[in-house]
């Protein structure tokens, strides 16, 4: 339970999620958007929203890429852990190493 009385499985704690980051995250051009909707979907624990995260694992944006492990590290998927060994070896250096940052962390830790 949040301090505000909200339950952390509907969204987290002070944050409004709704379907419009998915649909963001899908097909909004703007990788500036798109870095904006990984943020927003990380606390939601949901297989649909692991499905889509994983998918930016690919994106062509290097900065998308990077914040991407923050939201999959959260996730115990075997999808979500492929997903961050595929980021750990990105042809970008600073997303190679945001992916083992993420696993090193304790579980529950931003």
């Amino acid at each position: 339970m949040c301090a505000s009385g909200r339950r952390r499985e509907h969204g987290g704690c002070g944050r409004r999620w709704g379907g419009g980051a998915r649909a963001v995250l899908v097909a909004e051009p703007a990788p500036g958007v798109r870095r904006a909707a990984v943020s927003a979907l990380g606390p939601t624990h949901s297989e649909e929203v692991t499905d889509l995260l994983v998918a930016r694992a690919h994106d062509p944006d290097r900065l998308l890429r990077h914040w991407t492990p923050r939201s999959l590290g959260r996730r115990p998927a075997p999808a979500a852990t492929s997903a961050l060994e595929r980021l750990a070896a990105d042809e970008d250096g600073d997303v190679r190493e945001a992916a083992p940052r993420v696993r090193e962390r304790p579980a529950g830790s931003p």
